[in-house]
């Protein structure tokens, strides 16, 4: 909830997808992960994870901008692994 509190400050649109086909089917289904689809550019982004205590735990964060282009970034809060945002 803090992460997408961050994206609603910063006027960045977004979607969480995260399990919703499992759960619309009535499956239960624990997860590790939040999967939120983020609209245009993460350069507004970038600059704001580390400002609020998150980093990205599968790039640094000076490659995220090329990164990005072929595959997704993992967020979550400073020296933790789990749960995170993909």
């Amino acid at each position: 909830m803090d992460f997408v509190k961050l994206l609603d400050n910063a006027k960045i649109d977004y979607v969480v997808v995260s399990g919703y086909i499992a759960i619309v089917f009535g499956r239960p289904r624990g997860t590790e992960d939040v999967d939120i689809f983020i609209k245009g550019n993460i350069k507004n982004l970038i600059p704001l994870i580390s400002k609020n205590k998150f980093e990205i735990i599968n790039c640094r964060e000076d490659e995220a901008d090329e990164f990005i282009k072929t595959y997704a970034i993992r967020i979550a809060r400073e020296n933790q692994v789990f749960p995170n945002i993909n």
